[in-house]
């Protein structure tokens, strides 16, 4: 589906990603992990066309910088850490502005099948009861569920979340990736995920990237990242002990 090839971000001069190159395949959930200012986001945006990059990412057979926007929207979709609307739309107009990749124009009114795709996104994401509520009124776990609906409702075939969990209690994140697990087990789709929480990606991911200071340390799956200390590597500790030491607390206080 994606294959990355000496991928380099430059802004303003300075030199955010160094020559990452690795494959993505449908049906994979890879999980972007590493300490923050790794670049993590920046790979993100670089992937998805919103930043200029150097080097080559070819989605479906297509360098991504040549795809129109409109053509890039129907097969991709992403969401992004912090995103504000300056307008009180309400939840359900902010779910079906993910249709307009869909048209020709902005201005083309929802036809049956927009409608059911937006139904269904706000049913998945558990926010169809506040359709009509204004975005500006809405609590920041709210907000994010309401951008993660919008990106559904696109009908994407992969689909690349900055921090989705951002803002959200334990139980929203819960049902936030299982409800992301359930997206993803239709056929060819992939998930693309930057995540903090490394026991949260060892849970749901199929695939790692590894990244510190711009630099891909590795890419492959769980056994062989957690053998090879490429974590260690990354946060220069040992990351294993530090996650089990949390745990200890759980026992010591039943």
């Amino acid at each position: 589906m994606m294959e990355v090839r000496q991928l380099s971000v430059t802004v303003q001069g300075n030199k955010l990603l160094h020559d990452l190159s690795f494959s993505v395949s449908p049906g994979q959930w890879v999980m972007v992990v590493g300490p923050n200012g790794a670049g993590k986001t920046t790979l993100l945006r670089a992937l998805s066309g919103i930043l200029p990059y150097q080097g080559s990412v070819i989605f479906n057979n297509q360098e991504i910088s040549s795809y129109l926007p409109g053509r890039l929207g129907r097969t991709m979709a992403m969401v992004e850490q912090s995103l504000h609307l300056p307008f009180p739309y309400t939840v359900e107009q902010v779910v079906a502005m993910g249709r307009f990749p869909h048209h020709r124009s902005v201005f083309h009114g929802a036809n049956e099948v927009d409608q059911r795709e937006i139904i269904h996104a706000m049913e998945m994401t558990d926010i169809l009861s506040l359709r009509e509520r204004s975005v500006l009124s809405l609590s920041g776990g709210e907000r994010q569920r309401v951008f993660l609906a919008q990106a559904i409702c696109q009908a994407p075939s992969i689909l690349l979340l900055d921090e989705p969990a951002n803002h959200l209690d334990i139980e929203q994140q819960q049902r936030l990736y299982s409800l992301l697990q359930q997206w993803i087990q239709q056929e060819d789709r992939t998930l693309i995920t930057v995540v903090h929480d490394l026991s949260t990606a060892l849970r749901y991911g199929t695939n790692f990237l590894v990244m510190k200071d711009g630099v891909l340390y590795y890419s492959g799956g769980a056994r062989e990242m957690i053998q090879g200390r490429y974590l260690d590597q990354a946060w220069e500790m040992d990351v294993e002990q530090w996650v089990q030491s949390l745990y200890e607390a759980w026992k010591i206080n039943r």
